[in-house]
């Protein structure tokens, strides 16, 4: 296997390529198009460059996370971000001198070990040709836009790669420790524990007293549930002000049946010319959970089975927390960190599809950051 510094070498590549895109895309757009003002009503006092520059990253969720930083949970709708990145943006930001430049800076950091992860991971389970492929799709995912906005899917990707990194090289008190550290940076980190017991059982063939380090992974989680009960005394204060935005926790069963009735109502209005770009966007989320389908098949016939399980936990989270009317939405950013998706597919993609998937995504994250950067929803 390829050194480490290779894999650095290798991941930055698509680093930059893709971060590039995203950049150029965004502020070409802030600059050329009109947008309303800031739809959540919850604006941060920017000059007009610094507006430009940072608006590939600061939009919608991240102003969340930003208040989180300068000011802590100051309500229970604070309480559905998980402390861990924006404690991370608040320490960095007391060098660099900004919340939004330690945002930014956190995120690409955080993104850049990823990849350099994910590469490493996949060259252990399917060599270095599906490593390689497997960098550029995750960098070009329209999705991975999120990756370098004030965000905390870049942290958690990185920790979720990291945790698997380490199973996979027999560290099992770094994956437990990183495993800890997802937990407290998004509500299903802590389930990590599945997937690294499964690999722990099959490399030692069974759970034995090596395998209490995993003990460890549901406390970030459990830390800041504690917090919750103290500060505002409910343990789920921030699960319960997930309905502010729309959002309930109703299964995968009942998910399912409002995706049915979504795609439904959506071919109906497109047979009637209704409503025509929101259907587009509709159909466009399905076709997306599609493809997801079909590559978690594949992650069942050619990954071990703690990748196929973290894949289904986070398939089956996704669908179980829906905004009923739109059960669809944020599809994209939940499935960018399922990180065993594009590990099949840099492994099972013929050449041309690759290129011509390559293509797609990199046409696709210049539209959605260009849509990002004026306030327009595009997960």
């Amino acid at each position: 296997m390829r050194p480490p510094a290779s894999a650095l070498r290798r991941s930055a590549l698509a680093f930059v390529v893709s971060r590039a895109i995203v950049w150029v895309a965004g502020v070409t757009a802030a600059l050329s198009l009109d947008y309303s003002a800031d739809p959540t009503n919850r604006p941060i006092a920017l000059g007009h460059t610094a507006e430009v520059l940072s608006a590939p990253a600061v939009r919608w969720d991240a102003v969340w996370y930003l208040d989180i930083a300068r000011d802590g949970y100051t309500s229970g709708l604070h309480a559905v971000f998980f402390p861990l990145y924006p404690l991370v943006v608040r320490a960095v930001s007391f060098v660099l001198g900004s919340l939004i430049v330690a945002g930014v800076v956190v995120s690409c950091v955080a993104f850049l070990a990823a990849l350099v992860a994910l590469r490493r991971l996949t060259e252990h389970e399917l060599g270095a040709r599906a490593a390689d492929r497997t960098v550029w799709l995750m960098a070009l995912f329209p999705a991975s836009l999120f990756f370098s906005a004030v965000y905390a899917e870049s942290l958690f990707l990185a920790l979720t790669v990291g945790a698997f990194l380490s199973a996979r090289e027999g560290r099992w008190r770094r994956a437990a420790l990183l495993g800890a550290a997802a937990g407290a940076t998004r509500n299903t980190g802590w389930l990590l524990i599945v997937p690294l017991a499964l690999m722990y059982r099959g490399e030692a063939g069974r759970l034995d007293r090596g395998a209490l380090w995993l003990l460890l992974v549901p406390l970030g989680a459990v830390g800041f549930w504690a917090y919750q009960w103290a500060h505002f005394g409910d343990p789920l204060t921030g699960a319960h002000a997930e309905r502010w935005w729309g959002r309930q926790f109703v299964g995968p069963l009942r998910g399912v049946q409002y995706i049915a009735e979504n795609v439904w109502h959506t071919s109906s209005y497109l047979l009637h010319g209704e409503r025509l770009g929101s259907d587009l966007h509709q159909i466009a989320l399905l076709a997306l959970l599609a493809a997801a389908l079909v590559a978690f098949a594949g992650v069942v016939r050619r990954l071990p089975a703690a990748y196929w399980v973290w894949t289904a936990i986070g398939l089956v989270v996704a669908i179980s927390a829906p905004i009923p009317e739109f059960p669809l939405w944020s599809t994209p950013r939940f499935l960018a960190v399922l990180f065993p998706l594009f590990m099949w597919a840099g492994d099972a993609l013929r050449p041309r599809v690759y290129a011509l998937a390559l293509a797609v995504f990199a046409v696709g994250l210049a539209f959605v950051s260009a849509e990002f950067a004026t306030w327009h929803f595009v997960s």
